[in-house]
């Protein structure tokens, strides 16, 4: 009887220590991937990355233009304007 449970708590004690070591590795691999494989999140999609680019490129060029051109410095009408009073 005493060598039963001695045999029995042994092969318990065999399967927690299995299905531990099992869980431990589990949870090591997904921490190494998460750490180490994964590319961080991102919050803003690459192709809205990309467009708010391009609008803010577009932007720079118009303010960029604005500023060497000499109906904004003279505080002169521009053409739009001008075409918009004829009409």
């Amino acid at each position: 009887m005493e060598f039963e449970s001695v045999e029995k708590k042994k092969s318990e004690n065999l399967l927690i220590a299995i299905l531990g070591l099992v869980i431990f590795v589990v949870f090591f691999f997904f921490l190494i991937k998460v750490i180490f494989v994964s590319p961080p999140a991102s919050i803003i999609s690459q192709p809205q990355i990309q467009i708010q680019t391009y609008i803010l490129e577009e932007q720079s060029w118009k303010n960029f233009w604005k500023s060497l051109s000499p109906f904004e410095k003279l505080n002169l009408p521009s053409q739009e304007e001008l075409g918009e009073s004829l009409f």
